[in-house]
């Protein structure tokens, strides 16, 4: 698009930005180079929220909270107004086949991985985190880091 004043010409671009009930939105989470999609993430949080009321059963696994007091201190230290939101609630974030995963996870006992969504008690995605395991000199695997994984 050109647009001309009495300054002269200007271009700028017209790009397309995404859209939902907030308003311009980012389109989801890289976490450990993998790209989570709104959609996707969206159908995990129904997953861990039945009728806009968490469930329990899923965020109280003890696979989902292995790491909760330390994520929930780096969330609140990370992320800005997430002390404000309530209490923060991990859910597990799959990367590939949700359903299947989903499934899995409720009649097998199968391990999470390591991404997890952050909820609050509303059921509102307050981020999407990630853990590393980094060797330590005597145990290996027995550090631990987090991070805030990255909106696309």
């Amino acid at each position: 698009m050109v647009l001309t004043t009495f300054l002269g010409h200007q271009t700028t671009t017209a790009f397309k930005q995404p859209f939902d009930a907030y308003g311009v939105t980012h389109r989801g989470f890289f976490c450990n180079g993998y790209e989570f999609m709104n959609p996707d993430i969206y159908a995990q949080a129904n997953f861990a929220c039945m009728g806009g009321k968490l469930n329990h059963t899923i965020t109280n696994h003890e696979k989902v909270m292995r790491h909760l007091q330390d994520s929930v201190q780096y969330i609140t230290e990370k992320v800005r107004d997430a002390s404000s939101t309530g209490s923060l609630y991990l859910a597990p974030l799959f990367r590939k086949d949700v359903k299947v995963m989903q499934d899995t996870f409720i009649d097998q006992n199968k391990d999470v991985g390591p991404d997890r969504l952050v909820l609050n008690e509303n059921c509102d995605i307050v981020t999407a985190i990630t853990y590393k395991h980094f060797p330590h000199e005597r145990n290996p695997f027995s550090g631990l880091e987090i991070y805030n994984c990255n909106k696309l």
